[in-house]
């Protein structure tokens, strides 16, 4: 199922433009896909708003056929423990398209129809699993990893500045690090030597990965 989904979107071409905003070797691909398209129908929609307001009927039924392709692909991922989300504005937009588009003789762009916002230079899907939401801040950022197998940990430079946190990194036995505020860094994470225990380190300046213990900013 998951290995037929890649493979459909393996034979479809993206740009250079899209590729470069999805670093994700599994999906990235289809990502870029499927932001390229949602692009063009999104700008394409804003300047027949502000003219003929006539969709034209291969674009509209192209589009309805993508909203379809999105919803199922996706739901294709989640069955499959692939967790992607599409961003708000997109979602918006899509459930604000849908009800005039019309899959034949063209769409009657609504006159009271709000401009989409088309995002071109950030990434419009996100993989759950590569991406962590912190308190103090709604939107995910996507982790860079320091490290590897279970020593890997996120580099904690992009994270200190953003406040308090809980993390409980994925292999680790017992981990648990927590945050205070970039005034008063503390981390406290397992791996206290033969004897488990935790144990606890002020901030060094600068990255690094030590043995068996996470990186520092």
């Amino acid at each position: 199922m998951v290995a037929d989904l890649r493979e459909k979107y393996e034979a479809v071409p993206s740009s250079r433009a899209f590729k470069r905003l999805y670093d994700d070797p599994e999906w990235g691909h289809m990502f870029a896909v499927l932001h390229k398209r949602l692009n063009e129908h999104f700008t394409d929609i804003n300047g027949r708003a502000e003219t003929t307001r006539h969709y034209w009927a291969d674009n509209s039924r192209d589009l309805l056929s993508l909203i379809q392709e999105i919803e199922a692909d996706l739901h294709t991922l989640r069955r499959a423990g692939v967790e992607v989300d599409l961003a708000g504005s997109y979602q918006d937009a899509l459930e604000r398209c849908r009800p005039w588009l019309s899959p034949s003789g063209g769409s009657a762009v609504p006159e009271d129809f709000e401009r989409i916002d088309v995002i071109a230079y950030e990434p419009v899907f996100t993989h759950a699993a590569r991406s962590v939401k912190l308190q103090k801040q709604q939107e995910a950022i996507e982790l860079k990893m320091v490290g590897s197998g279970s020593y890997a940990w996120p580099c904690q430079a992009q994270l200190a500045p953003l406040g308090r946190f809980d993390w409980a990194p994925a292999g680790s036995p017992a981990g648990r690090i927590r945050i205070g505020s970039p005034s008063h860094p503390e981390e406290r994470c397992c791996g206290g030597g033969s004897s488990g225990a935790p144990k606890s380190r002020t901030w060094e300046p600068h990255c690094s990965l030590g043995s068996a213990r996470p990186a520092r900013p």
